[in-house]
């Protein structure tokens, strides 16, 4: 009885695709990585786009509510948001494709080109 209690699922008889929550994490996982696809033409991460969401529907929220909304921390958003504010051309801008297939890019020029 102490080995049937050690024995993993299949050997115990037991298919894990008999469980509904092992089921859920494989339907997230597909999810995940469609996901990251669709994002990977706009080259963000999820958790960027989630920045991008959070901006859209709260544009005056601060960094700290946005790392709260994004299960991050306040001190690792520098490095979240980077790669969506620096661009090579001088200008800061985002990208992303809205649920009725528009693609949205949001331009200005960075603060150091307003100055000069």
């Amino acid at each position: 009885m102490a080995a049937d209690a050690e024995a993993g699922p299949e050997q115990a008889g037991v298919e894990p695709e008999g469980f509904l929550g092992y089921r859920l994490v494989r339907v997230a996982q597909g999810l995940e990585a469609r996901f990251k696809a669709a994002l990977a033409v706009f080259e963000l991460s999820p958790r960027q786009f989630s920045v991008l969401a959070v901006l859209v529907e709260r544009p005056e929220v601060t960094v700290a509510e946005i790392a709260r909304a994004v299960l991050t921390t306040p001190q690792s958003m520098a490095a979240l948001t980077e790669g969506l504010e620096a661009r090579p051309w001088g200008l800061r801008d985002f990208r992303l494709l809205d649920p009725d297939g528009y693609y949205w890019r949001i331009t200005e020029r960075a603060a150091r080109e307003q100055r000069g």
